[in-house]
């Protein structure tokens, strides 16, 4: 990831990194979607990559789709 990730930020990634839990992993993806920004961005679509089930990888690309339309603001 290119540029310095803002405090609450590396803390979202952090945790979703460390839990394994589908429902607290959702709500961290949808704070790192809220939150905009390259560094979101590249992350869920780092998981999204790595996700071969269809529901939730529709959903992450949703969310990808939410983190860079929140960049834009």
């Amino acid at each position: 990831m290119n540029e310095q990730a803002s405090p609450g930020v590396a803390y979202l990634i952090e945790c979703a990194e460390e839990t394994t839990i589908d429902s607290r992993l959702f709500a961290i993806y949808e704070a790192l979607a809220e939150a905009g920004g390259l560094i979101p961005q590249e992350y869920l679509i780092k998981v999204a990559r790595e996700t071969t089930a269809g529901p939730k990888q529709q959903l992450l690309i949703r969310l990808i789709g939410r983190a860079s339309r929140a960049q834009l603001h």
